[in-house]
């Protein structure tokens, strides 16, 4: 993730497909502030959008809405988390259980669905 600054205010999410891959550009804490520099020893001072960016290509297309509403699964990809890291990230930030207690949950009633069968 890198910082990037944009004169006017960036979206959150860019998709670009083309031939079968899709090119996001994910952004977060986007933030209007104000900069200052200094040309020929005077001061100026200008308005400018601050954010955390960050660039990932994916071998399939993706359509915007879809990207935004997995912002977080999407964002940890594209920062190098494994797959079922990020599902489980996502599934954080939508108050659902992770991974690991859906498949306990499934085994469980596999295990209570296999005893009434065999037992009556």
């Amino acid at each position: 993730m890198r910082k990037e600054s944009y004169l006017s205010q960036p979206p959150a999410v860019e998709v670009h497909t083309f031939d079968g891959v899709t090119d996001l550009i994910l952004r977060k804490d986007i933030k209007q502030v104000e900069k200052e520099e200094f040309q020929d020893e005077e001061k100026r001072t200008y308005t400018v959008w601050k954010c955390e960016e960050v660039q990932y290509r994916h071998k399939g297309e993706l359509k915007k809405e879809d990207v935004e509403s997995k912002f977080d699964y999407w964002l940890a990809i594209a920062e190098g988390k494994k797959e079922i890291d990020a599902i489980n990230d996502q599934a954080k930030a939508d108050s659902e259980p992770s991974v690991a207690e859906r498949l306990d949950a499934l085994e469980s009633g596999l295990a209570e669905l296999a005893e009434v069968m065999c037992n009556g």
